[in-house]
């Protein structure tokens, strides 16, 4: 990596790019153990102008000790976009006929007032066009520091 920072400026950071990744054969998501919908608002906007920040919605499936990423939206996206795509969770689990949906959202104490004043507003206007809110739990838990939370070690 630090030749290609060094001499094809080419700046990776360390944490940008999964070092390893298993693809496998997923159960379906009924039969899992547990299941659950994990999210990041990313509310920080302070680099971006466009007013979008990287925001992530994923389906998550675990069957024994294997934990499977059944559906994932990633991208730089509007607050409105984000809650779309947990809407979009909602829906593709109880298409896959998944009676407890546990949404979760990263809402550590930093992101709380954005939580409230921004994120909960619009989901209950979106619930409105849908006729259902959603069944989310915040996560209130302190997170470790990114670049200590996974160095590649069981």
């Amino acid at each position: 990596m630090s030749g290609q920072k060094e001499y094809f400026n080419n700046p990776i950071t360390e944490g940008d790019v999964f070092k390893e990744t298993t693809f496998a054969k997923l159960p379906p998501l009924h039969l899992c153990d547990a299941m659950l919908v994990y999210s990041d608002p990313s509310t920080s906007n302070k680099d971006k102008s466009n007013g979008a920040s990287s925001k992530c919605v994923a389906v998550i499936g675990r069957k024994g000790n294997e934990y499977g990423v059944y559906k994932c939206w990633l991208d730089q996206a509007s607050n409105a976009r984000f809650v779309d795509w947990l809407y979009g969770s909602y829906i593709y689990m109880h298409d896959k006929k998944v009676d407890t949906k546990k949404i979760y959202i990263e809402n550590n104490t930093l992101q709380d007032p954005f939580y409230e004043q921004v994120l909960k507003p619009l989901i209950f206007e979106q619930a409105k066009t849908y006729n259902h809110v959603l069944p989310i739990t915040p996560d209130k838990r302190s997170k470790p520091d990114k670049f200590f939370s996974y160095r590649g070690n069981p």
